[in-house]
């Protein structure tokens, strides 16, 4: 069974990519007092791996994905969210499971313990090759 393209997308789509949103009225985060009009920019990559939303939040756990969200609206968007939401989600998303249910009808994925080191840049990206092994089923 394919379960895994949310946190597919999670750890490989754009997380570095910031959004950035005007604020519609006056708002105080943290003790930051954010003005009506003022610009705001929001990073998926630190929302997404926020412990107070993700029990152990820096783990490879695609698990946490096959119950229903407990977490708040925003704090998992990989496409953004709102009005400009990625007009590509559907079509990603659908690319994702058939390419993993394509692969693995055939092969299996050998996991791996080693934990990649990345590097922000437009796309988040592993610093060395993943090398990953297949086996026929």
């Amino acid at each position: 069974m394919i379960h895994q393209p949310k946190y597919m997308m999670s750890i490989s789509t754009l997380l570095h990519v910031l959004f950035c949103r005007r604020a519609t009225e006056d708002v105080d985060i943290g003790g930051v007092t954010i003005r009506k009009g003022e610009l705001v920019q929001i990073f998926p990559y630190i929302t997404q791996r926020d412990g107070r939303w993700f029990e152990n939040s820096n783990a490879f756990n695609p698990d946490r994905f096959m119950n229903d969200e407990t977490w708040p609206k925003y704090a998992y968007f990989p496409f953004g969210a709102g009005p400009r939401i990625c007009i590509g989600q559907s079509f990603g998303m659908m690319k994702v499971a058939l390419t993993a249910a394509t692969v693995l009808k055939k092969l299996s994925l050998l996991p791996t313990k080693v934990m990649l080191e990345g590097t922000p840049r437009f796309s988040f990206r592993p610093n060395e090759d993943c090398m990953v092994r297949f086996i026929n089923r």
